[in-house]
């Protein structure tokens, strides 16, 4: 659509199907459904046309994200009905787009395996220390590398980037939660997230993070009785609580922060 006038782009987009206003991710559904499908193309604009804002609770921040990973797994059907009108490029780009929010179920199921090892399921069975190194130690840290590399490139310190993966365990529940409505096919009305800057009070705050706290209690305890029985298992177990530990720690860390932040601002 390039060197087009806006009059010949808005044609276009009437005669795609204008927009589609029947979904609660309606940028997502518009360009799956009704534009992609009729060979209309979207290019990024790089000038700022217009500010926004963005959360500024840890609620507001879960009902969003719950919204967002809702209306994305409810278009799964509608993404294998358009397949064969989409290009191949686009087909990936929508399926990661909608599998990304499986992460909130994995990191939820990832946080509970030393407990489960603990109760007798090993997940983890590692014959020597070696092996222990070369296999679990350069994947956990291939894992975070591939995250935080790119961020680094846009120029966030390693800790940023740290804290950035794991704030997602304070919405993990929003996303685990999304995941089993949408199976179920409950309905969900449109709401937009407030932005309203007002302190966010202790109480709630506890529990809309009460996720990561109960699963830093559990790898806690892990950890304690790991180290306590001092066995080859249940070392690497401990471990293992330990590095999940790191994450659920530092998603609360961020939660309480903000919190700290909002209540100076009070002060003054």
């Amino acid at each position: 659509m390039w060197g087009q006038t806006g009059l010949d782009v808005l044609k276009k987009i009437v005669e795609a199907g204008g927009f589609d206003e029947t979904t609660i991710v309606e940028d997502l559904a518009t360009s799956l459904k009704k534009w992609h499908p009729k060979g209309l193309k979207i290019a990024m604009v790089e000038d700022t046309l217009a500010y926004g804002l963005v959360p500024d609770k840890l609620e507001s921040l879960r009902k969003q994200q719950h919204r967002w990973a809702k209306g994305s797994f409810d278009l799964f059907k509608d993404f294998i009905k358009m397949f064969d009108k989409l290009t191949w490029t686009q087909r990936f780009s929508y399926f990661f787009s909608i599998i990304w929010y499986l992460v909130g179920f994995a990191s939820i199921i990832s946080q509970l395996f030393p407990l489960a090892t603990l109760l007798g399921f090993n997940f983890l069975v590692v014959t020597d220390v070696i092996e222990y190194l070369v296999i679990v130690v350069n994947l956990t840290f291939l894992q975070v590398l591939l995250f935080a590399f790119p961020l680094t490139l846009l120029g966030y310190d390693i800790f940023s980037a740290f804290k950035g993966q794991a704030i997602g365990l304070l919405v993990a529940e929003s996303y685990t939660n999304a995941l089993f409505s949408s199976i179920l096919g409950r309905k969900i009305s449109f709401e937009v997230t407030s932005k309203i800057r007002e302190k966010e009070k202790f109480h709630k705050l506890l529990w809309e993070s009460k996720l990561p706290l109960f699963l830093a209690l559990i790898n806690s305890f892990v950890l304690v009785y790991g180290l306590f029985k001092w066995t080859p298992l249940l070392i690497i177990t401990a471990f293992w609580a330990a590095y999940n530990l790191a994450w659920t720690l530092t998603a609360l860390y961020c939660a309480g922060t903000v919190a700290l932040t909002e209540s100076s601002k009070e002060a003054f």
